[in-house]
């Protein structure tokens, strides 16, 4: 059931009698209004700085007022333009309207299908048809929003959707969750039901300190056909460690720690040549620069990528299997980076950090999780460089079977929880054979053309009882370093798979040490093993 299919729908603001209106902030002792009008201001396509519509857009589907985001003292707007067609058919959009006192526009952001931010969307989602101040969830000083999609088909046709917006001052949005059906806490709907077709913040209802919404679905059939309801969400509290510091962090620091740099900062940073690589068009890909002595926000490898946006396109990287690979972000915080997580296999349809099902996650407090299920990866670290507020992230990858082309998504959030994703379309594509143990076998064959030599005939029993306790077949336990040194190696980094496979087939009679000799010192060449 949805409103008319209309050419254009226009937002008006009534600025009511009252000096104490939503638009000036000012308060006067006994003022009043009678609820008549006294005077408006149209803001519509091309009028009084609204933003260049098309037919069919139906801007003024929603509207909300977000607090003063640019710091001028008047309140901003977000306006809902629910079948807009960035991207593809009614998949809608939210403008982000930055106002002047006597109610006209004075600039204005487009949120919609990748675009500042943007979740992406499919065709009939209706992303803008309700949207509501949420207040500052995050802590970063910039409220944030929920927009309901009451179209979207998250587990089945029209279940409907509302998704959180974690907001940048500048309008943008710095990071999203989608809640829908079975999803990131989304109650079971069913098909038809357009969740999202409304959304309210009701303030903390179980004393939490984090806002409560409520969320229309009106086509639920509970009780009867087409009966509707209403779910009150109770939104998930992240304790984090007091501290003396201001808000934001150190010095009042807000800012996210995102990698991606504007125009102007890259024009202050980087020579001209880097400049003519950047695109406007977050679709359209971007060339790499192979040139190691510019610390470019994104490397992969030895390309290196002008990233400006929250979506980016860049030139897909082909990669081969057992060929390691090396992604660096370089970026700047204040505050220092706990949390930096890679979001990948990901393309289509399914191109959100909630579609994703293979992931690294670094954060300082905790023990790297890697979450693999295909089993892509035979190796994956991250290391963090830190020097005063800069930093280099590197996620070291080794891939053991192929992977179809995919989006690279970051997350990341400094000591104060500001919080930033970054998305990298067609990132890269792994090409080549699997890795199998077969593979692991011949890379030791040379091994047993040298059984009789002085230097593998034999292995003394101590050597064989640290293999032995290094692969967890004695209650006492041997390092990775001991290993090494025990086979006359030096590092103190091997692979939880080298050792899951080695240290069983040693074990159980089917390989030897002198294999896993051979096989680290073809690792440590390739830096698989360090």
């Amino acid at each position: 059931m949805h409103l008319a299919h209309l050419k254009s729908i226009f937002l008006v603001i009534l600025l009511v009698s009252s000096v104490g209106g939503f638009l000036n902030h000012k308060a006067y002792a006994a003022t009043t209004s009678d609820g008549t009008v006294a005077s408006s201001v149209k803001i519509a396509s091309g009028t009084n700085g609204g933003p260049t519509l098309a037919d069919g857009d139906r801007f003024g589907s929603s509207v909300a007022g977000i607090g003063d985001l640019d710091g001028n003292g008047v309140t901003d707007l977000a306006v809902g333009a629910d079948q807009d067609d960035t991207g593809g058919t009614d998949r809608g959009a939210t403008y982000i309207l930055f106002m002047n006192s006597a109610g006209t526009v004075a600039s204005s952001v487009k949120i919609a299908s990748g675009t500042n931010g943007g979740p992406t969307l499919a065709d009939g989602d209706q992303f803008g048809f309700s949207v509501a101040n949420i207040g500052d969830l995050n802590g970063n000083g910039v409220t944030d929003i929920a927009v309901g999609a009451n179209g979207d088909d998250t587990g089945g046709s029209s279940r409907g959707a509302i998704y959180i917006l974690f907001m940048n001052s500048a309008g943008t949005v710095a990071s999203s969750v989608k809640i829908a059906s079975g999803t990131n806490g989304g109650p079971t709907l069913t098909d038809s039901n357009e969740f999202g077709v409304s959304v309210a913040n009701i303030g903390d209802l179980n004393g939490n300190e984090i806002n409560e919404l409520a969320v229309g679905s009106q086509l639920d059939d509970t009780g009867g056909t087409d009966r509707g309801a209403a779910y009150i969400l109770f939104l998930t509290a992240i304790t984090t460690p007091a501290t003396t510091s201001g808000g934001g962090g150190p010095k009042g620091d807000v800012s996210s720690p995102s990698f991606s740099l504007d125009r102007f900062t890259f024009s202050r940073l980087f020579p001209e040549h880097v400049l003519d690589t950047l695109q406007d068009d977050p679709y359209t890909p971007i060339e790499p620069i192979k040139d190691e002595t510019l610390a470019l926000p994104l490397v992969i490898n030895d390309n290196g990528y002008a990233i400006s946006k929250y979506t980016n396109t860049i030139v897909t990287n082909t990669i081969e299997t057992g060929n390691p690979v090396n992604i660096k972000l370089n970026l700047s915080d204040e505050t220092g980076i706990e949390h930096v997580a890679l979001y990948t296999n990901l393309r289509g349809e399914k191109r959100e950090i909630q579609d994703s099902d293979t992931y690294i996650i670094f954060d300082e407090y905790k023990e790297l999780e890697i979450i693999d299920p295909h089993e892509f990866f035979s190796f994956a670290n991250v290391t963090v460089y830190e020097n005063n507020t800069k930093y280099s992230i590197n996620f070291n990858i080794t891939f053991a079977k192929p992977m179809v082309k995919s989006d690279i998504i970051f997350r990341m959030w400094d000591d104060r929880r500001n919080v930033a994703d970054t998305r990298i379309l067609d990132a890269w594509e792994i090409v080549g054979d699997d890795i199998t143990k077969e593979q692991f076998s011949l890379l030791a064959e040379p091994a047993v053309k040298q059984a009789e030599s002085s230097e593998f005939a034999l292995f003394d029993n101590e050597k064989s009882l640290i293999i032995d306790e290094w692969a967890g077949y004695y209650e006492d336990t041997a390092s990775n370093k001991k290993v090494l040194q025990a086979l006359g190696l030096e590092g103190q980094y091997i692979p939880h798979w080298v050792k899951k496979f080695f240290g069983e087939n040693i074990h159980n009679g089917q390989l030897e040490i002198k294999d896993l000799k051979l096989a680290l010192e073809y690792l440590l060449k390739t830096d698989v093993v360090n």
